[in-house]
Parts: C-alpha cells; structure tokens; sequence
C-alpha cells in the first residue's frame, strides 16, 4: 500500500481549485463591470446591454459547471488521501492514535462537530507522520490554523452567497448581483489561500510518508 498516486491527483485537485478560483474571481468581476457600465455609467442602449448579459450569463454557467465538477472531484479524491494517511499510520503500528480511518473522513459530514474535528484528525495525521515515539509533542505549523481558519470563512461566505441568491427569487436589482458578486469573490480568494496551506500540509505528509511507501510495497511483494 502506498499514497504516492493518491497525494499527487490531490495536489492536481488542488492546484485545479486555485485555477478555477482565480477564473471565477475575474469572471465576477466582469459582471460587476458590466451591471456598473450599464446601470451606472449608462455605455450601452437595452438592446446591447441583453446580447452581453446573456453572453455573461453563458459564460457563468459554464464556470460553474466546471467548478463545481472539480469541487466534487475534490472532495472525493482529497478524502481518499485523508483516508489512506490514516490508515497508513495505523499500519506502521504508530501508537495511541485516537482516530481511526473511517472517522478521518465521516467528521466531516457531522454537523457542529465538522467544524473541529477534521481539523483535528488532519492534525494527528500529520503528528503520527514523523514516526517518532513522542509523536503527540510534535508541533504543527502555522499553516494547519491558516488552513482551517480559511476553510470555515470560505465556507462560511459561500453559504452566506447561495442563501442570498435563492432569497431573492425573481425580485433582484443589479446592486443586489453585484454584492453576489462580491461574496463569491471573497469566498473564491479564501478558497486560494486554504487550498495553498493544505497543499503545504499535504507536502509534508507525503514526504514523512514516502520511506514508508516503498517498504510497505517491498513487503507485500515479497
């Protein structure tokens, strides 16, 4: 068993993410430019004004699609790597481990306790990682306390976002939109900063872990 492969599609997940991110912060932005050149600054006549916000609209629908499908991917292919870290670590017989490696990905579907403990179980992960006797003294970096701090707001935003936008029905201005807008905007620049610390968090893990790859494979091929 090892987690080579499965640590290098979730670092491609991840890099995916941040893309589709920085994508759909600039594709905001060129909604707000287009409701403020048209409400606001008065550039198009409504003819005009109809061609491009459809073209906006298509273009937000294909984004969103593809975001959302690599979201999915993501959250499947980095638990999968959560998973076999786990599992992992209690292979090598590391002791006192306090989760086990189902419960290393179903915290995160349990509502109230998802908000620490998959923070946690990241965090015993990464102790258990060094193979050290001590290993519950081992410190974390700041990244872990970056990671989940921008987790919990990104989410947070998002939330705050969809719960606006399916408020509003049919019943909308272009200030409305564009403070859509600006959530999804601040939302997707969280998202960056948490997808950059796990991949450092993730990094490291799988650097602990590639002695261990190799002679765990060694073992059960012979």
């Amino acid at each position: 068993m090892n987690t080579i492969r499965i640590t290098k599609a979730a670092r491609y997940c991840l890099y995916a993410l941040i893309i589709m991110s920085v994508i759909n912060i600039m594709s905001n932005f060129m909604q707000i430019n287009l409701m403020n050149s048209y409400f606001v600054n008065d550039e198009f006549t409504a003819d005009v004004f109809s061609v491009l916000a459809d073209k906006n609209d298509a273009r937000i629908a294909l984004i969103n699609l593809v975001y959302f499908t690599v979201l999915l991917a993501s959250y499947f292919i980095i638990g999968r790597w959560i998973y076999l870290s786990c599992k992992l670590n209690h292979l090598l017989g590391i002791k006192n481990l306090e989760y086990s490696t189902g419960w290393s990905v179903g915290w995160f579907f349990i509502p109230f306790a998802n908000l620490f403990k998959p923070y946690q179980v990241l965090k015993e992960i990464y102790k258990a990682s060094f193979k050290i006797e001590d290993w519950e003294n081992e410190k974390v970096p700041a990244s872990f306390f970056a990671w989940w701090a921008s987790w919990i707001v990104g989410n947070g935003i998002a939330n705050v976002s969809m719960r606006r936008d399916l408020a509003l029905g049919e019943n909308y201005s272009y200030q409305d939109l564009n403070v859509i807008a600006y959530l999804d905007i601040s939302s997707d620049a969280v998202q960056v900063i948490c997808a950059f610390f796990l991949l450092r968090i993730l990094s490291i893990i799988s650097i602990n872990h590639q002695d261990v790859n190799i002679k765990l494979s060694y073992d059960q091929e012979s």
